[in-house]
């Protein structure tokens, strides 16, 4: 497999579901839709909602009425964490009063027929440990920004240990960094 990656958002993958996500995405940049982007914490949904609306401010919907406000002051928005939304029927009705381009991000537990109705684009990201493909391409960008941090150059060599991937790229990353910066 070829690794693609997104130059701005750095979303690697060799997977099929990284293929695709990764398809859709660049399908999404040219149209003008809303699109629901879901997965487990650290699946990279935010970093492919950064590579389709690499200009949006990104939100979340703690500050719920400034979230409301941004949504028609600006043409392009990405909202993370809708699942924590006060008034998910609100927020949904004001997006699509608005004129506002809307990617909005969650955790594979949002069930809300509201939000399938109008966010008709729909991409799963799958957790890393259905996407092992993709672990050696996360590694390697890790190690180069570990390199960065830390100043020193050291060859990518894929661990012996075993990787943690309990909250996928998250806990991969802090794990190299970790392991980095005790060695």
């Amino acid at each position: 497999h070829v690794v693609q990656a997104v130059a701005v958002a750095n979303f690697l993958g060799t997977s099929r579901a990284s293929s695709e996500a990764f398809k859709t995405a660049n399908l999404l940049k040219t149209l003008s839709v809303n699109a629901h982007i879901y997965g487990e914490n650290g699946t990279g949904k935010l970093t492919l909602a950064r590579y389709i609306l690499p200009n949006a401010p990104v939100l979340t919907t703690q500050n719920f009425d400034e979230l409301l406000e941004a949504i028609s002051l600006n043409s392009e928005i990405i909202i993370t964490h809708i699942e924590e939304a006060p008034n998910l029927k609100r927020l949904i009705e004001t997006i699509m009063a608005s004129t506002a381009r809307v990617i909005v991000t969650s955790n594979e537990s949002v069930q809300s027929e509201l939000l399938q109705e109008n966010f008709s684009v729909r991409i799963h990201i799958p957790p890393l440990r259905e996407r092992l493909e993709d672990v050696d391409a996360l590694l390697e960008l890790f190690m180069q920004e570990a390199n960065v941090i830390f100043g020193e150059e050291k060859a990518f060599e894929r661990p012996r240990y075993e990787l943690d991937l309990s909250e996928n790229a998250v806990s991969l990353r802090k794990q190299l960094f970790l392991h980095y910066q005790f060695s």
